[in-house]
């Protein structure tokens, strides 16, 4: 009788054992997923065989436009029947992942480099693509008597030690690549503002057309549908990473874009609630780098097909 009850507690200590050592064993696995996560680990594995991917993809198509995941800022690489045109370059703290996306693609000779705004969040890697890469032609806009950032001054200065002359371009202008088009649709006018100077560029190639607004302010907006531009698009690269009036329900339904694409990181304040409300509201489809990772905007001048490196 002794030994039948030792036997029992023997089994329901072993017992209570297992189910420590599971309890704990899901613990520490909900834990190790959860600093993995953090640290972007799983995504960046994950990335690893799905970004060659689309990057493949995006190159059967004559044109392709890459929106890279670049922090809160912009940074675009259009490929177009082996011209390559870069607008901004993201945050200073990518500025090695995207000198090393450039190099990994190949790119050793950039033929037209386009700085939306005089601003951080724009200039980002510049100097250090300057350093490793040739570049034909840069173009950005120009803000009057406003201030610039420290970061503009020291992108001036690496451009003239490295022979690159700067144009300064307003609406009006159009830059062409065999059948693709860049036209520069803001500034309208010449202001002090970074922000109400900052370019927007309107990419067509054949009947497909993308918007890429910068850093474009309201007033600037307002402006472009003031001036007559075409502003109708497929594809819209919202402006100023989805800040509160990035953009307004009067240039939606003059721009009229099916898809919009916000260049912002994962944050509790961008991008802002009301903006990604009236861009759904609209009927268009969101994507955001975020949660899509790099984008990338394949077309041959009559459909299009966008690419998310996450989906």
């Amino acid at each position: 009788m002794t030994n039948h009850k030792g036997r029992k507690r023997l089994k329901s200590k072993r017992r209570k054992i297992r189910i420590f050592i599971t309890i704990c064993t899901a613990v520490l696995f909900l834990s190790f997923t959860y600093i993995m996560d953090v640290c972007g680990v799983w995504r960046n594995i994950f990335a690893l065989t799905k970004a060659g991917s689309i990057y493949e993809e995006g190159r059967s198509y004559p044109l392709s436009v890459t929106v890279y995941d670049a922090g809160n800022a912009n940074c675009v690489l259009i490929r177009y029947e082996g011209y390559y045109i870069l607008i901004d370059s993201g945050m200073q703290k990518v500025q090695n992942d995207i000198s090393d996306k450039l190099k990994s693609a190949g790119i050793d000779r950039l033929d037209l480099v386009i700085l939306s705004c005089p601003d951080e969040k724009y200039i980002g890697s510049m100097c250090k693509i300057a350093d490793n890469v040739w570049i034909d032609r840069f173009v950005t806009c120009e803000c009057g008597s406003g201030e610039t950032s420290d970061e503009y001054g020291e992108l001036l200065k690496k451009l003239g030690e490295k022979s690159v002359p700067v144009e300064y371009v307003r609406s009006g202008d159009k830059i062409s690549f065999g059948e693709m088009d860049l036209k520069i649709v803001a500034p309208c006018r010449q202001c002090d503002s970074p922000s109400d100077s900052s370019l927007a560029v309107r990419l067509s190639f054949g009947e497909f057309a993308m918007l890429f607004m910068g850093d474009t302010s309201k007033t600037s907006q307002s402006d472009m549908l003031d001036s007559g531009e075409e502003l109708r698009c497929d594809v819209m690269l919202t402006a100023r990473q989805g800040r509160q009036n990035s953009v307004t329900d009067e240039f939606l339904r003059a721009a009229d874009p099916r898809d919009a694409v916000i260049s912002v990181e994962q944050t509790d304040y961008l991008p802002d609630d009301k903006v990604v409300r009236r861009i759904l509201d609209y009927g268009c489809s969101l994507y955001r780098t975020d949660y899509s990772g790099n984008i990338v905007i394949a077309s041959d001048g009559a459909d299009y097909s966008v690419l998310t490196q996450f989906k």
